[in-house]
C-alpha cells in the first residue's frame, strides 16, 4: 500500500467514524434528550466499531445511563 493509499484510507475511516458519530447522536437527542456534552466528545472522538457498539445498546435502552456511564475526573473528591 502506498502513502497515499494510506493517507486515504485513513481519511475515509475518519469519515466513517464521524458520520456514525452523527448518527448516534441524533438517536440519542431523538430517544433521551440532548446529551451531556461530556458523552457528545466521547462519541465524536470514539472509532467506528465504539460508536456502533453505543448504537446499538442505545436502541435497547431506557435511559442513557444505561449506554454511557460518566467519566471519573482525576482529582475530584469522592470520600
Amino acid at each position: 500500500m502506498t502513502t497515499a493509499e494510506r493517507i486515504e484510507a485513513r481519511g475515509e475511516a475518519r469519515g466513517e467514524a464521524r458520520g456514525l458519530a452523527t448518527a448516534l447522536l441524533q438517536v440519542l437527542t431523538f430517544k433521551f434528550g440532548r446529551p451531556p456534552a461530556w458523552v457528545a466528545n466521547q462519541v465524536r472522538l470514539a472509532p467506528a466499531a465504539q460508536v456502533v457498539e453505543w448504537t446499538t445498546l442505545a436502541l435497547s435502552s431506557a435511559t442513557l445511563e444505561d449506554v454511557f456511564t460518566e467519566p471519573v475526573v482525576e482529582g475530584s473528591a469522592s470520600g
